[in-house]
């Protein structure tokens, strides 16, 4: 339980990109941001986790749904219709969790950048005011990984 609540803590809060926005906030507007992140993954992680003990039993996640369980828990409760659901909503979680490291990858390479660690060509930007070569640079390291 204590695992599976530190590494939720990391993967569904947001909290590793929160850095870039503490500029930006007004004052005393990051402990609020911190507190409902907190208060959020204190109460669906280890809801998330009794209710597929209950729906599912062990052996049977481990031998047949690791891969897709909450899928398979919707369809348990709800029916297909329920498990679509819950597939769609985990594309749509995934596409956020992309848009997120590529606005943190953005955030520290500038501040990196302005810091003089790295080259200031990366802050070229395009019409639109974008770091573009931040972006491509970030969207090549990942697909070479």
């Amino acid at each position: 339980m204590f695992f599976g609540f530190a590494a939720a803590m990391l993967g569904s809060s947001g909290f590793e990109s929160s850095a870039n926005f503490v500029e930006e906030q007004a004052e005393g507007v990051f402990p609020k941001t911190l507190r409902n992140m907190w208060l959020a993954v204190t109460v669906l992680n280890p809801g998330m986790a009794i209710l597929a003990l209950a729906l599912v039993p062990i052996p049977e996640v481990r031998d047949e749904y690791q891969n897709t369980l909450l899928s398979h828990m919707g369809d348990t409760a709800g029916g297909t219709w329920l498990a679509w659901l819950i597939s769609f909503d985990a594309i749509l979680v995934l596409s956020g969790a992309t848009l997120t490291s590529y606005v943190g990858v953005t955030g520290l390479v500038q501040r990196m950048t302005l810091d003089r660690c790295l080259p200031k060509v990366l802050l070229r930007e395009s019409r639109r005011g974008t770091p573009y070569r931040i972006i491509i640079s970030f969207f090549i390291l990942s697909v070479s990984v």
